[in-house]
């Protein structure tokens, strides 16, 4: 409002000096501005009030109030009426991170699963697999579809390839129309359990990389030759059978004994490694059956 006063002195002086020019003065005229009515007595100034009138307008250090910009609206228009102002979005800066948009399939339970690559899983490495009854056999997997088996029982087995997905697998065991299935759980990248079609169950346990190194085991059937043979070195005879079976610690237990009719008639029980074939006698004395001679 300061600023309009000031607007209007500026211009009655003008108006003035234009009037006294043309020989006209005019005393008591009165300015309308804005409805506001002020009485000028003598519209005639003196230079110094016009160039102090001038300068306090232009002065730049004037108060925020003067200096700022006045927006002119119609005083007549309902309050309502003012057009809200439009607001720009910033622009996100050129480094920014572009936002993540996330993949659908991470958070559907229906989402279809992309199987592991099979190498991860068994890979080139040896396994041994165990059944329910305490069977045991040699997992021989030398790539992702090749590979072969011995069992601890016999030391007899067999080739197979297969396909492997990610929690099930195809065995075609002994040629390509074979179709042997299995589930398989995983427990970790080391240990694995597979339900065969049949229903039986076995459990899968990491021995050791490189299924195309030598490995050497003496089967169950090796085993119990083996003791008949040192035992007898040892006591001058020959027991008339022996049956060997896998304890729970991985070694191998093997009876010696004498069919009686209604009972056996043990003579020793050995326990020993499946890989050297060095354990203990019933007496717990350290026995070695690589030294009895065979047949």
């Amino acid at each position: 409002m300061k600023f309009l006063k000031m607007t209007a002195l500026v211009l009655c002086a003008m108006t003035a000096i234009m009037c006294t020019a043309c020989g006209t003065k005019q005393e008591g005229d009165t300015i309308t501005w804005d409805s506001e009515e002020e009485t000028l007595t003598d519209p005639t100034l003196s230079p110094e009030e016009i160039a102090s009138a001038v300068a306090d307008m232009t002065n730049p250090t004037a108060p925020a109030e003067t200096a700022a910009e006045t927006v002119m609206t119609d005083p007549a228009a309902p309050a309502d009426a003012t057009e809200p102002a439009q607001t720009e979005a910033a622009a996100p800066a050129a480094d920014a991170p572009a936002a993540t948009t996330a993949d659908p399939a991470l958070n559907d339970p229906n989402a279809a699963t992309v199987p592991a690559d099979p190498v991860s899983k068994f890979g080139n490495a040896i396994w041994v697999g165990r059944t329910e009854d305490g069977e045991e056999r040699y997992f021989f997997f030398h790539d992702e579809h090749n590979g072969n088996y011995l069992e601890q029982e016999t030391g007899m087995g067999m080739g197979f390839t297969f396909d492997l997905a990610e929690d099930s697998a195809v065995f075609h065991i002994g040629g390509v129309d074979d179709n042997t299935k299995a589930t398989i759980s995983w427990t970790d990248d080391k240990h694995a359990y597979l339900v065969w079609e049949t229903g039986v169950g076995e459990s899968l346990t990491w021995l050791r990389e490189d299924a195309s190194a030598p490995f050497d085991f003496f089967s169950n059937a090796q085993l119990c030759e083996m003791a008949l043979g040192y035992y007898e070195q040892k006591n001058n005879y020959r027991p008339g059978q022996a049956g060997a079976m896998i304890n729970y610690d991985g070694k191998i237990a093997i009876q010696l004994y004498d069919n009686a009719g209604d009972h056996n008639s043990t003579c020793d029980w050995y326990t020993v490694d499946r890989y050297t074939a060095v354990g203990t006698n019933m007496l717990g004395e350290t026995i070695d059956l690589k030294t009895a001679p065979l047949g």
